[in-house]
């Protein structure tokens, strides 16, 4: 245990995590978000506990904790108020995987759930974005981070829609919209032609994702121009 991580603070962790883990197994009352009538004295507790604990706390022990009892959706609660995007949307893709695994066919027979889905997603990571230093170096390098994850969290999407056999156009829908694409096209740019066999292990080079060729030549372009810069 961390000096920076209380006793009583892992306690009462575990016992609203051993909670929901009874409420999801042996009752199953968790809806098709992970949420139970619990998760909003969660979001309190989170809450109090990171604004009492600003700087001191020991983050890694407590998400250890939550994902030692596979409770993905208090792992996003907990990265969302954390605003580490791009580990938001890394859970809640693999939330949505389990799900599929477990027979749960939310995400194939409910277009209504894809698309509350997909809006979260995508929301999310309309906030990953670049932070500008001082000098062209630094933005550069803080450009490429952002595109690196940007383009990652894409890339899980994308092949999970891809497994699942859900139509790639939903997605595409999203990314294209003129104010979204500006902010999502260096993570388009980075998962198509730099790193779709990286950031994922499902589809290889042979099995990209099939996109319009209306988005593919608005990537393209930016592409191009990209490379132009540097």
């Amino acid at each position: 245990m961390s000096w920076s991580t209380p006793g009583w603070l892992l306690l009462h962790l575990k016992v609203l995590l051993r909670i929901r883990y009874i409420n999801n197994i042996k009752y199953n009352k968790w809806d098709k978000f992970g949420h139970d009538k619990f998760c909003g004295e969660f979001e309190v507790f989170l809450h109090d506990v990171l604004s009492s604990f600003t700087g001191m706390l020991d983050i890694t022990l407590v998400l250890d904790e939550i994902l030692s009892y596979n409770d993905l959706t208090i792992a996003m609660l907990l990265h969302d108020k954390l605003e580490n995007y791009h580990d938001y949307v890394i859970t809640y893709i693999r939330f949505l995987l389990q799900q599929s695994k477990k027979k749960e066919y939310y995400l194939r027979d409910d277009i209504e759930y894809r698309h509350i889905v997909l809006n979260r997603i995508i929301s999310k990571l309309l906030l990953l974005k670049a932070r500008h230093g001082q000098n062209n170096h630094n933005n550069n390098i803080s450009l490429k981070n952002m595109s690196h994850a940007q383009g990652r969290c894409l890339a899980h999407l994308i092949a999970l829609w891809m497994e699942l056999k859900l139509p790639l156009s939903e997605i595409e829908k999203i990314c294209v919209k003129e104010e979204n694409f500006d902010n999502l096209k260096y993570g388009l740019n980075n998962l198509l032609f730099h790193n779709w066999c990286n950031h994922q292990t499902t589809f290889d080079q042979n099995t990209m994702p099939q996109f319009s060729p209306k988005l593919m030549l608005k990537i393209t372009q930016f592409a191009l121009q990209s490379q132009k810069r540097l």
